[in-house]
C-alpha cells in the first residue's frame, strides 16, 4: 500500500513560487480547488486553506508546480516505482484504487484519484505499463472527498493533449473489471508473457534506432547536480526522467497551467534589464556576454511555465509560446532568445551614429 487516509494536505511556504516575490504570482491551486477551499490572505502572497470546506481531493498537490501543497499519504515516486516492479514482472497494467475502492489485490492505493497529473501519467506509461486501471470511482458521488471524478477528467483531457508528443502512452481505464483473484492469475500471468514477448521485437528495434540517433544528438552540457535536481518540481523530474522512454516527437504539445512545463520568446524591446532572470523561480533564464552584447538564453527543460518572467518583464518584450516541443527538453542546452546590444550600442543607435 502507497498511501494512508492522511490528513488534508499542508503547505510549505519555503517552496511556494510567490513566496520570494512577496506578491500573488502563481494562482493555480486556488484555481483548481473544487471545494473553494484555498482563499487569499490579504495580508499574505500565500494562499490560505479554509479547512472545515477542504475534502483532501489533493487537486492542490497535483498541480502545484513548486510542490508547495504535500499530502504525505502520497508517494508519487513509490507510485512509478511500483509501476517498475510491475512491468518488470511481465504484467502491463496497474491496478490503482482510491479510499472508497471496495476489496483487495490491488497494485497501488492512494487516498483520492483528484491528485493524478499529466506528468505521472506519462512517468508510468515509460515504465511499460500500458494500461492504467482505476478504482473506486463508481463511489464519488458518495465519498467525502467527493472531487475525485471530476479532476480526473481534467487530468485525462490533458494527458491526451500531452501524449501528442509521445510515442509511448498508457491508457486509462476509469470503470475498470474487478481485480485479478487467485483463480486466474495463472491465465492472467501466461497472457502478459506472451504479451510481453510480442512487445519484445520492436522494443530491441527502438532500441538500435535510439542509438543511432544518438550520434546526431547535440552534445548536452553537464548533467544537473543533485541540489538542482531536487529544486525542480517532482512531477517534472519524474517527466524528464522518462522523457526519453517516451520517445518524444516535434508535435507540438499545447502549454497549460495544468503542466509544470512551459517556453517563452523575447523580442528587440528587450534590454537586458535582467528583472526576468531575478523573478525565474527555476533559474530557467541567463544573460550571457557575447562580446559587447548580451544573450537572454532560456534553459527548456527548467520552465515550468509559470509566466512569472512575461508579467514581470518592464518592456513588455516576453511571450509565452502556445505550444512546447518535448524533444527540446532532452537537450539540456540553453536557447537563445534574444541578442541585446551593448550600453554603447544603444546609445549610438539612438543617437544615429554607427
Amino acid at each position: 500500500m502507497i498511501a494512508s487516509m492522511a490528513a488534508l494536505p499542508e503547505l510549505d511556504a519555503s517552496r511556494c513560487l510567490n513566496q520570494p516575490l512577496d506578491k500573488r504570482g502563481c494562482t493555480r491551486c486556488v484555481d483548481i480547488c473544487p471545494a473553494q477551499a484555498l482563499v487569499w490572505d490579504e495580508k499574505s502572497p500565500l494562499p490560505h486553506m479554509v479547512r472545515d470546506r477542504c475534502t483532501a481531493c489533493d487537486g492542490c498537490v497535483a498541480i502545484c508546480p513548486g510542490d508547495a501543497w504535500q499530502d504525505q499519504g502520497v508517494d508519487a515516486e513509490a507510485i512509478v516505482a511500483r509501476a517498475a516492479t510491475r512491468s518488470a514482472a511481465g504484467a502491463r497494467v496497474l491496478r490503482v484504487a482510491c479510499s472508497a475502492a471496495q476489496g483487495a489485490g490491488y497494485d497501488v492505493t492512494i487516498p483520492c484519484h483528484g491528485g493524478w497529473d499529466a506528468l505521472l501519467f506519462a512517468a508510468i506509461a515509460a515504465e511499460g505499463i500500458a494500461k492504467l486501471a482505476l478504482y473506486g470511482l463508481a463511489a464519488c458521488d458518495r465519498c467525502p472527498r467527493r472531487f475525485g471524478m471530476q479532476l480526473l477528467r481534467q487530468d485525462e483531457a490533458q494527458y491526451a493533449a500531452l501524449s501528442r508528443g509521445m510515442e509511448v502512452v498508457v491508457a486509462i481505464d476509469s470503470a475498470p473489471a474487478a481485480p485479478a483473484t487467485a483463480s486466474n492469475n495463472h491465465d492472467r500471468t501466461l497472457s502478459s508473457r506472451r504479451h510481453f514477448f510480442r512487445r519484445l521485437l520492436p522494443t530491441l528495434a527502438y532500441g538500435a534506432a535510439a542509438t543511432v540517433a544518438q550520434l546526431d544528438r547535440p552534445t548536452p552540457t553537464a548533467e544537473p547536480g543533485e541540489e538542482e535536481e531536487q529544486a525542480r518540481p517532482l512531477r517534472q523530474r519524474l517527466f524528464l526522467r522518462a522523457l526519453e522512454r517516451l520517445q518524444p516527437s516535434f508535435t507540438p504539445v499545447p502549454a497549460s497551467p495544468l503542466l509544470p512545463l512551459g517556453a517563452v520568446q523575447c523580442d528587440d524591446r528587450c534590454t537586458a534589464c535582467a528583472e526576468c532572470v531575478t523573478i525565474c523561480p527555476t533559474d530557467a533564464l541567463g544573460l550571457r556576454r557575447f562580446g559587447a552584447r548580451q544573450i537572454l538564453e532560456l534553459q527548456p527543460d527548467r520552465c515550468i511555465g509559470c509566466n512569472f518572467c512575461v508579467d514581470g518583464c518592464p518592456e513588455s518584450a516576453i511571450h509565452p509560446l502556445p505550444a512546447i516541443a518535448l524533444p527540446a527538453l532532452l537537450m539540456q542546452q540553453a536557447r537563445p532568445l534574444q541578442m541585446i546590444l551593448g550600453e554603447r550600442q544603444q546609445k549610438g543607435e539612438n543617437d544615429g551614429g554607427d
